[in-house]
């Protein structure tokens, strides 16, 4: 018999004396979109307060993507929360949404009950998933080339002891090559000037952030870091790379190998998320987007009529 309905998530606590009620805990899970002000040094709501991570922009900023809290949806909407597009249902889960630069597909990470996650497109205005590369290799992290003509991604997943590189595969034609000396990286960013490839060493806890340059065509050890190199984001001037270190947000200027920290998020409670931990990210303005956890626990007490 089902004694429970609607969205808390509960735990049983136990049965009272005289065994006529349960006590349970129940969690109601809220997030709140914040982005941090570097002027007054606070963490403040961002578009509303959405209840929602992994959030992108368009190019023109006139539109996001993101995924909702709740059940891990992907949608799109204006900056005000207008006009509304579901693109996927559950019980698919998405993952790191990235628009095309002409704002008419978006690229993303999917998973499917039962098989491993996948990079696929899809029309903003909605539609079927595209899978972008068939069979069962797990891939991650898809983004797009700033002229719109190439996707890149990585393989494998870190926290199942996979192997990883990472992949370039033109939208055109669908050939896919690696990229040189990517054995053991994962979790690509391309810089919007298209010069620059960042990225991460493949293990649960990153700490080396790496870059490639197309003109060089070589890899180069670009920062290591004790605490953690995380959910690394270029700057729009494409000269820095942001990145979280679970205590602190820093940044690394190209063609230097010394980080400086730009604000702590220490006291900070961020939404922790079952697939991927804490999100972070740049808006479009460079400042940094979290998710802030103001979930609610509550003791309850449940009548019962026990057979």
């Amino acid at each position: 018999m089902q004694l429970t309905f609607g969205p808390l998530t509960f735990e049983i606590g136990g049965i009272t004396l005289d065994g006529k009620k349960l006590l349970v805990g129940g969690y109601d899970q809220r997030g709140e979109l914040v982005h941090y002000d570097p002027a007054s040094k606070q963490f403040v709501p961002f578009l509303g307060g959405l209840a929602a991570f992994d959030v992108a922009f368009s190019r023109d900023g006139k539109s996001i993507a993101y995924v909702n809290l709740l059940d891990n949806t992907l949608w799109t909407s204006r900056p005000d929360g207008t006009e509304r597009i579901q693109l996927t249902y559950p019980p698919d889960h998405a993952a790191l949404p990235r628009w095309s630069p002409d704002g008419k597909q978006i690229a993303y990470m999917g998973s499917q009950l039962g098989k491993p996650w996948k990079a696929y497109a899809i029309s903003a205005q909605g539609g079927t998933p595209e899978e972008l590369v068939p069979g069962n290799i797990s891939e991650g992290d898809p983004a797009w080339s700033p002229d719109g003509t190439r996707i890149v991604f990585s393989t494998g997943m870190p926290f199942l002891g996979q192997k990883s590189e990472i992949r370039i595969m033109d939208v055109k034609t669908r050939q896919i090559s690696t990229v040189p000396g990517s054995s053991g990286l994962f979790s690509p960013r391309w810089s919007p000037d298209g010069r620059y490839l960042a990225a991460l060493d493949f293990r649960e806890t990153s700490k080396t952030l790496y870059i490639f340059d197309f003109q060089t065509g070589k890899w180069s050890d670009w920062v290591t870091d004790p605490l953690a190199v995380e959910y690394p984001a270029w700057t729009s001037d494409s000269h820095y790379v942001e990145y979280s270190t679970d205590a602190e947000i820093k940044r690394i200027k190209v063609g230097e190998t010394h980080p400086e920290t730009l604000f702590s998020t220490k006291g900070f409670h961020q939404y922790f998320t079952p697939d991927f931990g804490t999100w972070t990210d740049n808006a479009t303005d460079n400042s940094r987007m979290f998710l802030r956890d103001v979930s609610i626990q509550n003791l309850y007490t449940l009548d019962v009529d026990f057979p």
